[in-house]
């Protein structure tokens, strides 16, 4: 790094120190970079899996809540090592069933979300899943129409219309007697994941597990 580049951060640091999503304090030197200070970051309470569904938290958790809001909504990919450090201690520390699976998927964005978003945070969490559990990531589904954002939808029966055949399947082959992980960030009502659950199980899914960030219940 030059004098020029080392002048330019410095001054960045000056105008826009770090500071953690949740509490909203200044990160020390040797937390810079991350999303969450330490103790936040220690304050997200992991919870035991149910049946069909794997959560790593619960989403009333602020600190996991502010982490997820911060990929989400804000856009801060640099809150991805977080996430991935949280998801690695919830296997280490013996939260995630020990079932096998064939591969992961994820619930897809219109691309034109997509575009405006320019990631699919669904899409992040469930190749870092891979990474860790060592499993192919495959696209699966699309959204064959554009939908309402399911966070600005409070009654559930709207959320039920509003994801109700919105989405396809593309290669049947690839799902057909497999057993697959479904990742999303928040699992709320369930009508999203009830949807795309129900275009996988019609194309020969063996078995569905669910996997997501945060659990609204």
């Amino acid at each position: 790094m030059g004098i020029t580049d080392k002048v330019r951060q410095y001054i960045l640091q000056i105008l826009f120190p770090a500071i953690c999503l949740n509490c909203k304090s200044y990160l020390e030197k040797e937390q810079q970079g991350q999303a969450l200070c330490s103790q936040c970051f220690g304050e997200i309470e992991l919870v035991r899996s149910q049946p069909g569904l794997i959560a790593i938290g619960l989403y009333r958790n602020a600190p996991l809540q502010a982490l997820i809001h911060g990929l989400k909504f804000k856009h801060f990919t640099h809150t991805l090592p977080q996430i991935e450090a949280l998801i690695v201690k919830y296997m280490e520390e013996g939260y995630m069933p020990h079932d096998h699976y064939d591969l992961i998927t994820y619930i897809p964005l219109h691309p034109q979300r997509k575009r405006q978003r320019g990631f699919n945070q669904a899409e992040l969490i469930a190749k870092i899943l891979g990474k860790i559990l060592n499993l192919p990531v495959v696209s699966t589904l699309r959204r064959v129409r554009r939908t309402k954002e399911q966070s600005s939808i409070r009654n559930t029966k709207e959320r039920l219309n509003n994801v109700r055949d919105c989405f396809a399947l593309g290669d049947a082959t690839a799902v057909k007697n497999k057993r697959i992980i479904l990742a999303d960030d928040v699992y709320t009502s369930g009508a999203t994941i009830s949807e795309a659950a129900k275009v996988l199980s019609q194309a020969g899914v063996e078995d569905i597990k669910v996997f997501v960030l945060a659990n609204v219940g």
